[in-house]
């Protein structure tokens, strides 16, 4: 707007000084103050795009783990499952619960549980590929979402894990300790996975590991 103002100056006071000032400068003006508002709208359109995705993921981030959250992860999960169904392949639901969280809970206190979930979180997301999809469900209940190109190779995925989170050493605030976790595992065609379904049926194998180890 000042530049258009500084332009109407030149045209009725100035118009002595350049023919071609006076005849063009509000043309010019207006063009220059039209190219800076397309430049102040596509700043604006930027930053509210990034105030979009931080509010995204803050909403669908695990407030104590650095996994997505229960309904984050489910978004996801239902959005792969969309894509996969098209493409074809098997889908790998890992079902995975710490054993005897709730005696670390008790023996040494709350904070400590809190820094042995966000390892053991760091330690699944380590084990898992770029395109894998973890989450934490509540509590010390973890699920991880995968895509195989074959049977096969969706059982690698689960004797990764399986092989990784049998036992683990950990040493938090100078404590060792040792910990295991139960892993239950679906594999299903893509074009007939359900994740509802899939929860269920990981969380009643990997409930069925936990009493195999309970009786071991």
């Amino acid at each position: 707007m000042s530049m258009v103002l500084f332009a109407m100056i030149f045209r009725i006071w100035l118009t002595d000084l350049s023919e071609f000032l006076n005849r063009y400068a509000l043309i010019v003006s207006t063009a220059i103050e039209s190219f800076l508002f397309a430049v102040a709208a596509s700043e604006k359109v930027k930053y509210l795009e990034e105030e979009r995705s931080r509010a995204y993921y803050s909403a669908t981030q695990d407030t104590l783990c650095p996994v997505m959250n229960r309904r984050g992860w489910i978004l996801a999960v239902k959005r792969k499952i969309d894509y996969y169904q098209k493409r074809g392949g098997i889908v790998v639901l890992q079902f995975i619960d710490l054993n005897d969280f709730k005696s670390l809970n008790d023996n040494y206190g709350h904070s400590f549980g809190d820094k042995v979930l966000q390892t053991f979180a760091k330690i699944i997301r380590h084990q898992a590929r770029e395109d894998d999809v973890v989450g934490r469900l509540g509590g010390d209940e973890f699920v991880v979402f995968s895509h195989a190109l074959s049977s096969a190779q969706a059982q690698r995925i689960n004797q990764r894990f399986d092989s990784k989170l049998a036992n683990l050493k950990l040493n938090i605030d100078n404590r060792a300790i040792s910990l295991t976790a139960s892993v239950g595992c679906v594999a299903l065609d893509a074009k007939d996975a359900n994740l509802d379904r899939m929860l269920e049926q990981a969380d009643i194998q990997m409930y069925q590991r936990k009493q195999t180890l309970a009786v071991s």
